[in-house]
């Protein structure tokens, strides 16, 4: 939330990121407007740097209200310098390598299948080169202070068949195989190659190397990869399970069965009725509709719409649009996993019920227990036998809070973790950044961002306009049993096996 300093008819608002300072002015509690002395003295008292530039605004402010008694905007009166970020070295592709021109009006709008081109090379192949990066330069804040650059981006890296000519720029390929350029590395790996389609021909895939399919995956098939899988295709309700990236040229078209697994980035045109797990990004060129989509990383649609369903970046979401023009439940959120918040509801429902039922064993039994001569062996038995499942159940309740501490702490929420929507929001769109959430009534227009931030001791979500730096907080509601939409993954089935998981073909 952004700082303030107050006096009578006027405050000095000052922006989250400390850049812009605004005079905020409330004629109903003034007499008579502030002089430009006056409001000299405020920015003083918070601490705002006086340039030439301030006086100049604060001079205007002043004469603009000796005629105008009332302004309804924050006026700007402060504004520092935001740093330059850093970029790191940047790989570019050889002229063979690069994107075509394209006259299809989908493509050109997205333009999703020139970024994620499948690259195949052999020995000896120059790819590209390796451009510097731009040095970062520090930021002012309207207090006079020195704001550092945040990012500290890191060396592009080579990875495995690849080197670098004695120019210390041209990247050349020391074997055949796929190229696989991630965000700060290129390497060239091994490939198992589908010509076609993955169909009755095939079978089932279940390949220890990446996967490179040219054609597309039909209905129920299932390609696993210990390394990535690329489809130049379509991908139809098939079941895909990667131990880094999966990119798909195409879409999927799921019809609620298809499931994507990858334990690193996801890239993919469409997503239509598909139940998505990424560890790391998913980035979609077009759009989501009535998908579940759950990452570790950032969900970016800078481009597209998400569309019902539900979708989850634990570093972040960016999209276009959200929400459904049918005024269907769509839910995106920030730091948060449905289903690890509902192992920690769980283990907090099921702890309390443990912790009353030690409780109610403990105040009945224990005085017993310092009577012993008195009871029955039988007594003397049970009384043992319950004090002994007080005890277990206590050592159960400390292990299962030591898994909780552990779940809650994968879902910390950084100030960095944002939702952030270019184009709209549509209404029946709940937003949700860590545990906290909020039901959209009404169409928000963007750009703008959501983000979570402590407002008189109490976290609520903040909608912040990127144009003109305003801010909405809203009430926030948190998670519970009751509230929390867990998604359901399908169950991987074929026709006439009883474990397709097992079934393979190579």
């Amino acid at each position: 939330m952004a700082q303030a300093a107050v006096m009578t008819g006027a405050k000095i608002q000052v922006s989250p990121d400390r850049i812009r300072a605004y005079v905020v002015l409330r004629p109903e509690d003034a007499q008579s407007p502030p002089t430009a002395t006056a409001l000299r003295d405020l920015l003083l008292i918070a601490k705002i740097k006086i340039t030439d530039a301030v006086e100049k605004r604060l001079d205007a402010l002043a004469q603009q209200l000796r005629k105008e008694a009332k302004t309804s905007e924050p006026y700007l009166v402060a504004e520092g310098i935001t740093p330059v970020e850093p970029t790191g070295q940047e790989f570019i592709w050889d002229g063979q390598f690069k994107p075509k021109n394209t006259s299809s009006e989908d493509d050109a709008a997205v333009n999703f299948y020139e970024q994620h081109k499948l690259v195949t090379v052999t020995n000896g192949t120059v790819i590209g080169k390796i451009a510097p990066g731009r040095v970062g330069k520090d930021g002012l804040d309207v207090h006079g202070q020195v704001i550092q650059p945040h990012t500290h981006p890191r060396p592009f890296k080579l990875g495995k068949y690849v080197a670098l000519d004695p120019d210390g720029k041209t990247v050349r390929a020391t074997s055949s195989g796929q190229v696989v350029l991630q965000k700060d590395k290129i390497s060239v790996h091994s490939v198992l190659e589908v010509a076609g389609n993955v169909d009755f021909q095939t079978g089932n895939i279940d390949s220890a190397t990446d996967v490179l399919i040219h054609g597309s995956i039909q209905d129920l098939f299932i390609v696993r990869s210990r390394g990535q899988i690329s489809v130049k295709g379509m991908v139809e309700a098939a079941y895909l399970f990667a131990d880094r990236e999966i990119t798909i040229v195409g879409g999927v078209k799921g019809r609620g069965k298809a499931i994507l697994e990858a334990k690193s980035d996801v890239n993919v045109k469409f997503v239509n009725f598909v139940y998505l797990q990424a560890g790391g990004d998913v980035e979609l060129g077009k759009e989501s509709i009535d998908s579940v989509i759950l990452c570790d990383g950032v969900l970016n649609i800078p481009n597209g719409s998400f569309i019902g369903g539900q979708g989850y970046g634990m570093k972040g979401a960016v999209c276009k649009s959200v929400g459904s023009p049918a005024g269907a439940r769509t839910i995106i959120g920030a730091a948060f996993n449905p289903l690890v918040y509902k192992n920690i509801l769980d283990i907090d429902h099921s702890a309390k019920k443990d912790k009353e039922l030690i409780q109610k064993i403990r105040t009945s039994v224990q005085p017993l227990m310092s009577q012993l001569k008195r009871l029955t062996p039988e007594q003397r038995e049970k009384a043992t036998e319950l004090m002994f499942r007080a005890d277990s159940l206590e050592q159960e309740v400390q292990q299962r809070e030591q898994l909780r501490k552990q779940l809650a702490e994968s879902m910390q929420v950084s100030p960095e973790v944002e939702v952030d929507v270019s184009e709209r929001i549509l209404p029946n769109t709940q937003i949700h950044i860590g545990d906290k959430f909020i039901l959209l009534h009404e169409e928000v227009k963007g750009p703008v961002k959501f983000v979570l931030r402590s407002v008189d001791g109490v976290r609520e979500l903040v909608l912040i306009n990127r144009l003109t730096g305003s801010t909405r907080t809203f009430i926030s509601g948190r998670l519970d049993r009751e509230t929390l939409t867990v998604p359901v993954k399908p169950e991987v089935t074929q026709p006439g096996s009883k474990n397709p998981e097992k079934t393979s073909s190579a």
